[in-house]
């Protein structure tokens, strides 16, 4: 099951130029905790340039084309914060004279 990131990664890819909510929303059904309990939806399509997609089709296409890419993008903004703390953490710690 794919989370509402991955649908809303596959259809900006796929549809250049076409934003999450301005042009669609991606929604998915919350159990009693908050946790996702299902599919993710398209909640509205509100573009006419393209017609709108099935999510098994945009599940299919996430895995073919941009599994990878949005994996990588994740493990970029986690490097990049932890390279962020880091440099703080250390200039915390110089020694001033």
């Amino acid at each position: 099951m794919l989370i509402h990131d991955q649908i809303i990664y596959a259809i900006e890819h796929e549809y250049p130029g076409l934003k999450h909510g301005r042009d669609f929303v991606i929604a998915h059904p919350l159990d009693s905790r908050g946790v996702q309990s299902g599919e993710p939806f398209i909640m509205e399509w509100r573009t006419t340039t393209a017609a709108e997609p099935s999510i098994a089709d945009l599940t299919k296409i996430f895995n073919e084309q941009y599994a990878s890419g949005f994996y990588a993008a994740i493990a970029r903004k986690q490097r990049d914060f932890l390279l962020r703390q880091t440099a703080y953490l250390l200039s915390m710690l110089e020694i001033r004279p």
